[in-house]
């Protein structure tokens, strides 16, 4: 039986390098788009697009998503996510050797399946995951 797939579309914004962060989230299956956002703390720019994935992985682990695409505007985030790359930054290696532990969760049952990829900061999604990652950093008037 095919697992069906998921897409899901990640952004991080920085005010600063570092500085305040937040993530943007969207995930499409054949049944729902689900959107989230949220702050992430004090970071860099990198270290905020390696979270936005762990967001994304734990949003499939939630919602027990096992068929995943994930695409990122961040080269760094997809070429060492492919292997393409290494990282030197001992603080990026330990986000990224939790980000393994959460993606076997992912990707370890039969029919499973997770690949990350870049895609331009052009792409209307992307442009659309991007607004959401910076609503959670820009102040609400009310």
């Amino acid at each position: 039986m095919e697992i069906t797939r998921t897409e899901i579309y990640i952004d991080a914004a920085c005010r600063g390098n570092p500085g305040p962060s937040s993530f943007g989230l969207i995930a499409v299956t054949e049944d729902i788009t689900f959107e989230d956002h949220g702050v992430l703390g004090e970071m860099t720019n990198q270290e905020a697009e390696f979270n936005a994935l762990k967001k994304a992985l734990e949003t499939c682990v939630k919602h027990n998503w096992h068929n995943v695409g994930i695409y990122t505007d961040s080269r760094l985030v997809s070429s060492v996510s492919t292997g393409k790359w290494k990282l030197h930054s001992a603080k990026l290696i330990k986000i990224v050797e939790e980000l393994a532990r959460i993606a076997y969760a992912v990707k370890n049952v039969p029919g499973g399946k997770l690949e990350v990829t870049w895609l331009s900061r052009e792409d209307p999604r992307m442009v659309k995951v991007d607004k959401l990652a910076n609503e959670a950093l820009n102040p609400r008037i009310i």
